[in-house]
């Protein structure tokens, strides 16, 4: 399922960016599954231009509110999304 969205994101991004995303997306594949949700569910926030820090802290509070994320793991999941998402922008 993630190679699927990958894929698809990967496909609507313009040329140059592929790489960045490739970066990324191997950074995101690394990452703990709390932490890969959150990237994913931040990708859409920051192809609209939203920061990556502030795209992954919306995410993250939405998976706190849902229960899907415990506040306890907050810190740590935003700290290596956003270092994932970082590679997605440059």
């Amino acid at each position: 399922m993630t190679r699927i969205i990958a894929l698809l994101f990967a496909v609507l991004l313009p040329l140059p960016a592929l790489a960045d995303m490739r970066e990324a997306q191997d950074c995101a594949e690394k990452l703990s599954p709390s932490a890969s949700d959150v990237f994913q569910g931040s990708l859409k926030a920051m192809r609209s231009g939203q920061d990556p820090q502030e795209a992954v802290g919306d995410e993250v509070k939405r998976l706190i509110a849902n229960g899907n994320l415990k506040k306890e793991w907050a810190r740590d999941v935003t700290s290596a999304a956003v270092q994932c998402m970082k590679l997605f922008q440059s």
